[in-house]
């Protein structure tokens, strides 16, 4: 195999990854962990949370299409056409797999509404108090991290980038270092690290251009070791840091992509964010012949999500 058609594997299963973990994670977010352990989902079913059909995915997916479309059409991010996408995905359901756009975030919902009602510019859109570092901003940051890695962009760059793209949603410190983590844990990976490897590789991370004080916010991430905290301890909020906890846990801990799917959306909580997350992780991981067919051929507009991925790709990979 010659390495575009690797790395063009490597990008569709990763996104792929994503979008399953989303569409499997839509029906059970918001259950409690008990409900679920008790009764839990392991195939891609519908309905639950938002009444939509199997194979749905959400918001997490509509803003990461929107992203990847804007980025291919301008080859770089041109930020009011990025909030551009969001609004019309907000109001008229574009890049939504059922009709219309459902499950906004409060952060979401509040952002784009300063753009296209208030007029507020895209880089001040965002909700800058540390009360606000919801993972609205993580949960859209794959196409960035693709970006990073096959642009060979360096981490002086990535910072700034992060903190622009952070910033149409998530303006604090804490959402800027949580992304930027993510992001060199997802290119670690590409590079063909497993995940403990690229996990250690991340605890050495130069994080100096931050305060002390928001690093410090990621203590059990960067100093302890995530991975070895009992499953009965984590937290699967939608604050940052416990998503990111989350996410590590699974990816980690999990041997197979089925396992790491089913375990992220029983945990309860943001279901549909953890389970993207770690399905992108483990999409590079294990591959495009560890996705269950049936699953992915349960996707919505499954022909609409194969041209957006090629195109992604065709854009990532021209210079490669």
């Amino acid at each position: 195999m010659n390495i575009s058609q690797d790395e063009k594997e490597k990008i569709e299963s990763c996104i792929y990854g994503f979008i399953i973990g989303d569409a499997m994670g839509i029906p059970s977010e918001f259950e409690r962990r008990n409900d679920l352990l008790n009764n839990p989902i392991t195939d891609m079913v519908g309905f639950g949370a938002h009444s939509v059909p199997p194979g749905s995915w959400g918001e997490d997916t509509s803003l990461t299409l929107a992203t990847m479309s804007s980025i291919t059409r301008n080859e770089k991010f041109v930020y009011d056409d990025i909030m551009l996408g969001y609004t019309k995905w907000y109001r008229e359901g574009r890049y939504s797999s059922y009709k219309r756009a459902f499950g906004v975030s409060n952060t979401c919902n509040i952002s784009i509404r300063n753009y296209y009602k208030k007029g507020i510019t895209p880089l001040e859109c965002g909700l800058s108090k540390e009360s606000d570092n919801d993972n609205s901003s993580l949960k859209r940051i794959l196409p960035l991290a693709l970006y990073c890695y096959y642009k060979n962009i360096p981490d002086t760059e990535i910072t700034n980038l992060v903190k622009e793209y952070s910033s149409l949603t998530n303006r604090h410190e804490i959402s800027f270092i949580g992304c930027f983590i993510f992001i060199k844990y997802i290119n670690y990976l590409l590079q063909g690290d497993n995940q403990l490897t690229a996990y250690k590789k991340i605890k050495k991370l130069d994080l100096s251009i931050y305060s002390k004080e928001a690093v410090q916010n990621y203590k059990s991430i960067l100093e302890d070791d995530i991975y070895k905290i009992k499953f009965e301890d984590l937290n699967s909020s939608n604050h940052i840091i416990d998503t990111l906890e989350c996410v590590f846990w699974m990816s980690i801990n999990s041997k197979k992509f089925t396992h790491a799917i089913i375990g992220s959306i029983n945990l309860g909580g943001d279901t549909n964010t953890i389970g993207a997350l770690t399905g992108a992780i483990s999409g590079i991981v294990f591959g495009n012949e560890s996705i269950p067919l049936k699953w992915l051929n349960k996707l919505q507009r499954k022909d609409y999500i194969d041209e957006k991925i090629s195109d992604y790709i065709n854009f990532l990979l021209k210079d490669y």
